[in-house]
């Protein structure tokens, strides 16, 4: 189950972090906490979810970028014969 780390005892357990952003930035994600109902101390909690959504594109990226280098069918096959307990190929893993 997902913990919220903006509640109480979960504050306890953060991190503080010091962060050098272009003053443009700023008044922009400071306009838009304002224009969403937003309060300043809202700022952590936008921060959190962002970094979490770049790291969860750029984790989906690197998969697609890795699973480019192979044959679409190879890995339909690899897929196939691994279904009938046959051994993988040679560096490559098939995650299922």
């Amino acid at each position: 189950m997902y913990k919220d780390p903006f509640e109480r005892e979960e504050l306890q357990m953060s991190t503080r972090w010091t962060l050098v952003i272009p003053e443009e930035t700023d008044q922009i994600v400071r306009s838009h906490l304002a224009l969403s109902g937003m309060k300043k101390r809202d700022l952590s909690r936008f921060v959190h979810r962002a970094v979490r959504q770049a790291v969860s594109w750029e984790t989906v990226n690197q998969f697609k970028d890795q699973s480019e280098a192979f044959d679409a069918s190879l890995i339909e096959a690899e897929v196939n014969e691994s279904k009938c307990g046959r051994k993988t190929l040679p560096g490559l893993r098939v995650l299922l």
